[in-house]
């Protein structure tokens, strides 16, 4: 008897923490989600402090390793983190460069990450 309280106890004290990670996790992407759209704007209106702003959300994001811990994909999703805001970085020079065709390449380089790690992670 004392043993399934004590199992039951443990697990009930890890299914929060789990959920917590799972609510980190999902606000991590909707970040990332809201900073790509910084840039996004930041380069139709062709503002400079947008894309630098949207950069450095992606870059804080990208950096919260902690919810890139997904099952079976972890080193995959962290990879793809780090190339993600080295390519906001990357971005961010060449729009200080003024070459819109890198800039353009960057940032749907950033995209085609966000979706291949969704194409994995989800299982699409």
């Amino acid at each position: 008897m004392k043993k399934i309280l004590l199992t039951t106890l443990v697990a009930l004290t890890l299914l929060p923490a789990q959920e917590s990670v799972e609510d980190m996790r999902m606000q991590t992407m909707q970040n990332l989600e809201t900073a790509l759209s910084f840039v996004q704007q930041g380069l139709m209106y062709n503002n400079r402090g947008m894309v630098a702003n949207g950069v450095k959300k992606i870059r804080y994001n990208a950096s919260n390793t902690k919810v890139f811990e997904i099952p079976n994909q972890k080193a995959y999703a962290q990879s793809v983190a780090k190339e993600i805001a080295s390519l906001g970085d990357d971005l961010l020079k060449a729009f200080d460069a003024k070459d819109k065709t890198k800039v353009l390449q960057d940032y749907s380089q950033i995209q085609d990450r966000c979706i291949s790690c969704h194409a994995v992670v989800r299982g699409w």
